[in-house]
This record gives structure tokens, sequence and C-alpha cells, in this order.
């Protein structure tokens, strides 16, 4: 006799995108996919198995999922002899039988929807189905989705004290008080499900982008539960710094499922993010430099004291002049003129100079001149102090920060690790 062979199939439905998402975790495949092979015929997981293995697959779905799935199959009727011999009289069916069959037939019943109760206590979707449901509503831009899955209000409460300390962003936050940055904050989230753009000068864009996460993206997690409450494990990757980093999130469950309701260690990985910025940024704007250096030199300067009564009330004018060493002629260039004490490296004063070309750009060769004034009581005493007690020698220095050349390329330090991000290649 031939061995029974079944199979377990996903009835074919418009399911929603929850359930979608779920089914795609469980089966390694993508949600996209997946509904539009669902929308027209049914989906075979698994095959070749026994009835009772075929059943707790199904249930397995079922409970994990959402997902409608049928048993399919039994055994082969074709393989079954015509020419079966007569049953004798003591195989022939009695009433003394039947209720025996019934009874195992109810027995056997009663196995199954137990072991589909148990299966759906065992395996009701967990911790991480606050993760995928969050993930779905940012797709679907739902935010009843999104507010069953997430706290918004709690989320941003904990970061608004780190993000107020944190150079990254305490510019984002420009002053508001926790209240008024909160309601703005989750307003432009909210907002943000419709139009799939956050503000460039909120405070979400600037986290989400530390992040990695410059778009709704897949919230791929691992969870650990205890007891009502969890933890989440949110890997990040950030390619441009070739580093990775692991978000902690809480979770809680609640009446209508579990939730995400607080960070674990947000301060500590956007601490160290903005660290690995900075350190890039110092490194792209070495080299950068040393390239501007090679491009104007020559460095010559004069210095002249005006005002009255020595250097009361008075300014000082430095009058500076640097040379095209590019063989291609400049429009622009801008920088720094500092004046430093020469045994102590110490800077007392700076300040920024640009040179645009009006009429004529600087030819390779030519000279181009900057000036520049401090004034020495009220901007600059401890350079009026210098000055006048002549504790050291003192000289000017100059930094090269952008050079515009003739076919408008611009060669430029980069202000901030945003600015430096835009301008790297993006993968395919």
């Amino acid at each position: 006799m031939s061995e029974e062979s079944f199979r377990v199939a996903i009835v074919a439905q418009e399911y929603p995108p929850p359930v979608i998402q779920r089914l795609a975790g469980l089966l390694n495949s993508s949600p996209h996919k997946l509904a539009a092979r669902l929308q027209n015929n049914d989906l075979v997981v698994k095959k070749d198995v026994d009835e009772s293995t075929a059943q707790q697959y199904a249930a397995i779905i079922y409970a994990k999922t959402g997902a409608e799935a049928v048993v399919l199959g039994g055994p082969d009727l074709s393989t079954l002899s015509a020419d079966k011999p007569k049953a004798t009289k003591a195989e022939e069916p009695s009433t003394l039988r039947k209720p025996t069959h019934t009874l195992l037939l109810a027995a056997g019943l009663g196995l199954v929807l137990l072991l589909l109760a148990l299966t759906f206590l065992l395996l009701r979707p967990g911790p991480e189905s606050a993760l995928i449901n969050a993930q779905a509503a940012l797709q679907e831009g739902s935010v009843e989705q999104l507010d069953a899955a997430v706290d918004l209000t709690a989320l941003a409460s904990e970061l608004y004290p780190i993000l107020k300390a944190l150079p990254a962003t305490e510019d984002t936050v420009r002053g508001r008080d926790q209240a008024a940055w909160l309601a703005e904050e989750t307003n432009a989230i909210r907002s943000a499900l419709a139009t799939n753009t956050l503000p460039v000068d909120s405070t979400s864009h600037v986290v989400l982008g530390m992040l990695g996460w410059p778009s709704p993206g897949t919230l791929s997690a691992t969870t650990t539960q205890d007891g009502g409450h969890a933890s989440a494990q949110v890997p990040i990757s950030r390619e441009d710094l070739e580093k990775s980093y692991v978000l902690h999130l809480a979770l809680a469950k609640t009446d209508d499922g579990w939730r995400i309701q607080g960070w674990q260690n947000a301060e500590s990985v956007l601490q160290e993010i903005f660290r690995d910025e900075q350190i890039k940024l110092a490194t792209e704007n070495q080299a950068i430099e040393q390239e501007l250096a090679s491009v104007l030199g020559n460095f010559r300067y004069e210095e002249s004291i005006a005002g009255v009564h020595r250097f009361s009330l008075g300014q000082l004018l430095i009058e500076a002049k640097l040379a095209n060493q590019n063989v291609q002629s400049l429009r622009a260039f801008s920088g720094e003129l500092y004046v430093f004490g020469v045994s102590s490296r110490r800077v007392y004063a700076s300040k920024d100079f640009t040179w645009q070309a009006d009429e004529r750009l600087l030819p390779p060769g030519g000279s181009a001149s900057v000036e520049v004034f401090f004034s020495l009581d009220s901007g600059h005493p401890e350079l009026l102090a210098a000055l006048e007690n002549k504790t050291e020698k003192l000289e000017v220095g100059y930094r090269i920060r952008s050079a515009t050349f003739r076919d408008d390329t611009e060669l430029r330090r980069h202000s901030s690790y945003p600015r430096l991000a835009r301008t790297q290649p993006s993968t395919p």
C-alpha cells in the first residue's frame, strides 16, 4: 500500500499588510511578491508529509501570521485493488462496531483541536509583531497602525534631553521647550506618512539619517521576552562609516498586543555614531585642506594698527596676498586669517575672508589681496594684551576653505558631516 502524501497551502486571497509582513518573515520571502502571488493562486508551502505533520504546520502558519492555511492530498485511491475479496462474516460491519468508530473519530478530532489550541498559545504573535506592524504602518502610511504599534510620545520625550545635548541635533531643537518640540516633531512624523518626506530641518530627519533610515525601511530585529516586557535588538548599518551598531528598543504588552514604548541605549548609540562621523569628517577635510593649500600659496602679509593712543580703541589691520598656484584660473576663494603666538602656537584671534573676481579671473601665477580688521578693545582683549606686553612673537597664518575654478567646479571643506554625506556616491 502506498504512503499517504499531504501538502499545506496558503489560501489565495487579499490579506491585510500586517498578515503579509508576518507571512513574508516566516517564509523568508518578499512581501510585495508574496502579496501578488496570493492574489491569484494558492501557495503550496509544504509537501510530501503525513497528515498529522501537515495539520500541525497549517495550525502554526495561522497562529503565527493569521493567514489561512489548508491541508491538501491524502491516500492515492487509484492504487487500491478492484478485486478485493469479500469480507468474511467476522469482518462484516455490525451495529456493535459503529459506536467504537464514532468514539475514535471524536477522540481524534478532540486531539486535533487540543493541538491547535496549544499551538496558538505557544506561537501567537510575540514582541516582534510590534516591529512588523510598525513597518507595515510606515509602508501603508497609516497613522492609526503606527500609533497602535509605537508610542511616539514616549519615544520622543525620552529623546528630548539627549538631543538637546548632542552637537549633531542641538540646533534642530532650536530652543523650543519639550512640549512645543514634542508636538511639532510628532506632527511632522505623522504628516510624513502621507508625503513620505520629513522636513530636512526637523530633528527626526537628522536622527533617522544618523540611524541609517533616510526613508521607512525594514525593521529587522531579534527580540528577548520577559513576561509582559521585551527588548528588541535592531541592527544599524552605516556603510558610509563602515560601521555597524545595535539599537535596543523597549517593548511592552498591552491589551491590543505588543507596542514599542521606549529606548534602552539611544544616547550611547547616537553619541558613538556622532563621534565616528566627526572622525571621518576630520579625515576628509584634512585631505581637502592639503589640496587647497596647493591651489593658493606664496602667502605674504603686512600689519598696521590704527586708533587712539597706541592700541586703545584701535584696530589691527592685516593685508595679505595669495598667489594662484593652480593651472586653472580662479573665480573665487575663501578662508581664514589668524594671529598666533610663535612659541605657544596659541591662536589669539581669527577672522574669515572672501575674495571674488569682478571682471577678470585670477590667472595662474596671479596674486589677489584680502584684508581683515581685528577690533582690539572690544573684540579681542587677549590679542591686545599680547601686543602690549610682548609676551611672545606674533605671526599671521591662513587657511583656505574653498576655491572655485574657471569651469565652476568647487573644492571646499565640509562644514558638517551631513554635507559630506551628500557628496558621497550613492550605493545602487
